[in-house]
């Protein structure tokens, strides 16, 4: 089924109380899914401005003739061009809160997201960034995209509220273990520090760095993952200095198979003036703890790297004592 046009234009234009009454003729709806595999909820965040719908629509290559394509490419255009386009969308002042509000109440009500459930939070949606590659965001992911003008402007208090009915939504609604922290620092590298600061302060009460998501990781090892994966460095040392500003015993926290986050920066390739440092001026006893799900220690860990690992083991080389007892 795709979302029908009536209740696209209602999101487009942020029309809640027309939406609230289609929502209560037609609740199946909420299961729809454009050629994005965009559920309703999605399309909250994929407009910078109603106005720029027809505009945005005929922007984008695949766009058809007819209105209800325009409507859909419209989707695709903002979100999925490139990274301009995100820095376009957190740059929206438009309060979306009422009808994000809105689409997970009833998202909840209708088992939207099936056994993912929480309305459909945690659903992937499938954007085409060009002809070749893809991506897959959630609602939550482009929630996130809007952060950096939240703590830039008053007029983006509204982007907090929906943070807020996601942590709530996922509360009612879901078996997932959830830290939205976990998003956001997934999406470090198109967030400004001072955003994730603002994300840490007013998410604190309800998300700590030593949580762990689905996948057994902590805040701390979720951001090292990310950077090192997408060899985007961005900030990742003064974010572990800013973790230690919040708990003191972050960089001892380990993932649910063990690991600390020595183990997890050094098998990434994390290099020493990018945060390893900082993790080891933490404390350099950790280069004493081999990796649980290898036994190597941590010098062997970067074994391939003669000049790294051999640096590793003049910091404390009490670990070859612990290796021949």
């Amino acid at each position: 089924m795709n979302i029908p046009l009536f209740l696209k234009t209602a999101i487009i234009h942020d029309n809640t109380e027309a939406a609230k009454g289609i929502l209560s003729l037609y609740p199946a709806v909420l299961h729809a899914k454009d050629e994005n595999e965009n559920l309703p909820i999605h399309l909250v965040f994929s407009y910078t401005d109603a106005s720029n719908t027809n505009a945005n629509a005929n922007a984008n290559a695949n766009a058809n003739a007819n209105a209800n394509a325009n409507a859909n490419a419209n989707a695709n255009a903002n979100h999925n061009a490139d990274d301009s386009a995100s820095e376009e969308d957190s740059s929206c002042t438009r309060d979306r809160s009422d009808m994000f509000s809105l689409l997970v109440d009833q998202g909840l009500k209708n088992n939207v997201g099936g056994m993912k459930g929480a309305a459909g939070l945690f659903e992937k949606n499938r954007e085409h960034i060009d002809f070749v590659n893809v991506r897959h965001r959630t609602p939550i992911d482009m929630l996130l995209t809007h952060v950096d003008a939240a703590c830039d402007s008053d007029l983006n208090g509204w982007v907090w509220e929906c943070i807020d009915t996601c942590i709530d939504a996922v509360r009612e609604g879901s078996f997932h273990e959830f830290n939205i922290l976990h998003h956001a620092v997934a999406v470090l590298p198109k967030l400004k520090i001072e955003t994730l600061i603002c994300m840490i302060e007013f998410c604190y009460e309800d998300c700590t760095l030593s949580d762990h998501d689905q996948e057994g990781n902590t805040v701390v090892t979720k951001a090292i993952i990310e950077a090192t994966k997408r060899h985007q460095w961005g900030d990742l040392k003064e974010v572990l200095e800013k973790f230690l500003d919040y708990e003191s015993d972050c960089l001892e926290q380990r993932d649910v198979f063990g690991r600390l986050p020595i183990h997890v920066a050094i098998d990434g390739g994390l290099e020493w003036d990018n945060g390893l440092q900082t993790i080891l001026d933490y404390d350099g006893s950790q280069l004493l703890e081999p990796d649980p799900q290898t036994n190597l220690y941590p010098f062997m860990q970067c074994s391939s790297d003669v000049q790294m690992s051999f640096g590793l083991l003049l910091l404390n080389p009490g670990v070859m004592d612990t290796i021949l007892d």
